[in-house]
């Protein structure tokens, strides 16, 4: 929102080391900054590793690290697991970015189904392959993703081994 003041946060119990922890699939939403929080625990969710959220409007983006990629276009009261489907590829996510100079568009990283990499324009409606040359994320420890508008860049660092310390970083 133009104020700043919505906030759309994931909660789950794993460590950043090595992804382990209970699944939560729990969901805290704001719109004054914080002030007063709604938590949200849709059953889709309820067994699953939340890796990144993403809010706009009433249109709500959760990636999981097990069940990919889920859509909600009524303010998080129903969801849609939208893997498979409108040009997504399937399998679980390791992180979801926003481009800040355009408020409709997201990448994901899908590491199931072969890795790949998508972009939508739409707030998650429809999904492109913009996996290019990028390889590696079908299997990585971690997958990271970065737009940076100022720039018109997006980066992409891919980790393997326990850590998941970054062993290739490309742009685009």
């Amino acid at each position: 929102d133009p104020t700043f003041n919505t906030l759309l946060a994931g909660a789950g119990r794993w460590s950043n080391y090595a992804s382990i922890g209970d699944d939560q699939g729990l969901l805290y939403h704001t719109t004054n900054g914080g002030t007063s929080w709604t938590v949200f625990a849709p059953a889709v969710l309820g067994n699953q590793k939340i890796s990144a959220v993403a809010v706009r409007g009433n249109t709500w983006l959760v990636t999981s690290t097990g069940g990919g990629v889920y859509r909600s276009t009524n303010g998080g009261t129903n969801w849609t697991n939208i893997n498979s489907l409108n040009g997504l590829g399937s399998g679980g996510t390791q992180d979801l970015a926003a481009d800040p100079s355009d408020a409709n568009r997201f990448y994901v990283s899908m590491t199931g189904g072969g890795g790949k990499l998508f972009r939508t324009d739409d707030i998650g409606a429809t999904w492109t392959d913009v996996t290019g040359t990028v390889t590696g994320v079908s299997g990585a420890s971690r997958v990271r993703l970065a737009v940076n508008a100022s720039v018109g860049a997006v980066y992409v660092a891919v980790g393997a081994g326990g850590a998941g310390a970054a062993t290739k970083v490309w742009r685009s």
